[in-house]
């Protein structure tokens, strides 16, 4: 299964290749906090980015370093007026802005000043917009919400991006939300046990019926550890001795400040001895201002639509799922 994962830039569409092959449970450790409790505060997520981001980031694959790490915070206040509104959203969407920028050529991720990476064009068919980061900012920010200041280090260089939150809750940062780590969840990767065979008798007075299941996908978790989101797509065949009865397959998603879905169909059976299943399946998990859609069905096979700026994960594929006691 081809698993591709899309980081753009936080202007620009860039296209990165990410996965991660640590267990869930290990992708860091953070002082002996629980990350996947109910409720982080604030401090706690921007001191796990502190301490434990680079970490986060520097177990994919597809690139060594992360490159870039917050080393300072400081609450500046409150939004207090439409005039600090206005001068907050042109900060943002300056020229001074610092934004994530994925180094192709040697495997990394960078931050620079969107002056700096606006004229790097990586594909041809990449198209600027500050559209929907624009109306995402009209959209959420209002007078009450809090500001806290972050100062990155990348290599030997300092940025500032600034932080809005209310309460626990942050509501967007140029680095923050637009940076995902990806744990992909692999047939192929036998390391985290993530195929799952399960049988399941059902007894009638003629037969017993076992169900296999196979499932798959990709979880999404924030720099400061916690899960985001996830895009899972299932795949079962029943049977009895060396023949199949039948086959079916479902798909689910979630994602917590953006988006995801998940399609799945069966598109090819063979009853009977030596049976077999074709699942055609699609998902994607995407930052706020990417936009996908999944376009396919009935039959159809699924393939994927996408424009806007973030950062998602996405895969589509055939699975062929023969009965396992095909003899």
């Amino acid at each position: 299964m081809k698993y591709i994962i899309r980081l753009f830039i936080t202007l620009f569409v860039v296209q990165i290749f990410l996965s991660c092959t640590h267990d869930i449970d290990n992708l860091v450790q953070l002082d002996n906090k629980n990350t996947n409790k109910q409720e982080l505060t604030l401090e706690e997520k921007l001191t796990n980015i502190m301490k434990n981001g680079g970490n986060i980031l520097t177990r994919s694959l597809m690139f060594s370093s992360s490159n870039f790490q917050l080393v300072e915070y400081l609450n500046i206040g409150k939004i207090n007026s439409k005039k600090e509104i206005e001068q907050l959203k042109e900060y943002i969407l300056s020229d001074e802005s610092c934004f994530p920028y994925y180094d192709l050529d040697n495997e990394r991720i960078l931050l620079k000043k969107w002056k700096n990476i606006v004229n790097e064009k990586q594909y041809e068919d990449v198209r600027y917009s500050m559209d929907e980061l624009s109306d995402y900012l009209n959209q959420k920010l209002e007078i009450g919400l809090d500001l806290i200041e972050l100062i990155w280090k990348c290599e030997s260089n300092y940025y500032r991006t600034i932080c809005i939150a209310s309460g626990n809750d942050i509501l967007y940062d140029n680095i923050i939300v637009n940076t995902l780590c990806i744990i992909e969840r692999s047939l192929n990767d036998s390391n985290c046990n993530l195929l799952k065979t399960n049988p399941v008798k059902t007894r009638s007075e003629s037969s017993s019926i076992i169900k296999h299941t196979k499932s798959w996908g990709g979880d999404a978790y924030w720099l400061y550890g916690a899960e985001r989101g996830s895009a899972t797509i299932y795949h079962s065949v029943y049977g009895s001795g060396s023949s199949l009865y039948n086959s079916d397959c479902s798909a689910s998603a979630n994602m917590t400040l953006g988006s995801a879905d998940a399609k799945a169909q069966i598109t090819k059976q063979l009853l009977g001895k030596n049976g077999y299943s074709n699942c055609n399946y699609a998902y994607y998990i995407a930052s706020p201002f990417v936009s996908f859609t999944i376009i396919g069905g009935n039959g159809i096979n699924f393939r994927l639509s996408m424009s806007g700026i973030g950062s998602s994960a996405s895969d589509t594929g055939d699975d062929l799922f023969y009965w396992p006691d095909r003899q």
